[in-house]
């Protein structure tokens, strides 16, 4: 794939900048994100050497941006299966399966749930832009579940006030490592972006983070696992992944924060993080009655629950 290239010489006033910073100040209609993708995946360079986030350029120096052209027929769709729970003229809600990345990026825009939603309707809100149509919210790619999804615009942005003023019920299950003591718990760190690894997020000083919460209970117990569900107060990147594997109870099959918990996850042959958005609910973008909905537990988690079950 071709690549556009962009030169840039740091002036005074740009002096001491975090880089990602600088690249979004010169960068016309690039978000700070987006900026950070490119980072992450080495499409900027200071001096010729790849850098990190936060890195700080100064006078003089030649920071170079490499940005993927889009592809010129855009997001195309593909007929990939959908498990539709509920649809109407207004949204979709879908039961997400693990694996699926919810909508193309830098590097990756072929087999998202976006090419599934364009080849199941072109009716999709375009309020995030071409790549992300139709999405309000998302799920990482090895998390299962409910996700709504908006066709008209206003219903998009109705949505997302939802999400943004956290009137939206999210409770998820997840299968965690260890025998969890409490019946009931509550977690409210601080979450923000790893200070070296950007991809990964990490517990904060509340100045330094964002407020998180996180409410568990657990559903049932085994030799050395938790069937627990968990209701997400905010909506931080990570959170529930952060939150359990802070407490000492990390996602089992978590690459990213539940390394204490690979023993586990190769017994039971889980190659993804057990984590699965089971209710979702909230008040319908046209109508304003309030709506819930379900995804059932998928097969991969409850043939490790069966199996912990026989132990």
């Amino acid at each position: 794939m071709q690549k556009k290239v962009h030169k840039y010489f740091v002036d005074s006033a740009h002096s001491g900048a975090r880089v990602d910073k600088y690249v979004v100040s010169m960068l016309d209609g690039f978000s700070r994100s987006h900026v950070q993708k490119l980072i992450d995946n080495g499409h900027v360079t200071v001096g010729g050497e790849r850098v990190s986030a936060h890195h700080r350029v100064y006078k003089g120096n030649e920071v170079t941006v490499y940005v993927p052209e889009l592809r010129k027929e855009g997001v195309v769709p593909e007929d990939i299966p959908l498990d539709i729970l509920y649809e109407d003229e207004h949204i979709i809600v879908i039961n997400k399966p693990a694996g699926l990345v919810v909508h193309p990026a830098t590097g990756n825009y072929s087999h998202t749930l976006v090419n599934a939603l364009l080849n199941h309707t072109g009716d999709l809100s375009t309020v995030g832009g071409e790549m992300k149509r139709g999405i309000v919210h998302r799920l990482d790619m090895g998390t299962s579940g409910c996700m709504v999804v908006a066709k008209k615009d206003g219903a998009h942005l109705r949505l997302s006030a939802q999400f943004k003023d956290r009137e939206v019920f999210k409770e998820y299950l997840a299968l965690v490592k260890g025998v969890c003591r409490l019946d009931f718990g509550r977690v409210t760190v601080s979450l923000g972006r790893h200070p070296t690894r950007r991809t990964k997020m990490s517990v904060r000083r509340p100045e330094s983070g964002r407020d998180a919460e996180s409410e568990y209970e657990v559903i049932k117990r085994f030799k050395d696992a938790t069937l627990i569900k968990v209701v997400m107060r905010s909506g931080r990147t990570h959170q529930i992944r952060v939150h359990m594997a802070h407490i000492g109870y990390p996602v089992v099959g978590d690459s990213q924060y539940g390394h204490g918990a690979r023993g586990l996850a190769a017994r039971l042959g889980v190659e993804r993080q057990m984590l699965h958005a089971h209710r979702l609910g909230f008040r319908h973008p046209a109508t304003n009655e309030y709506v819930q909905f379900e995804a059932p537990m998928p097969e991969d988690m409850k043939k490790a629950i069966a199996q912990l079950e026989a132990e």
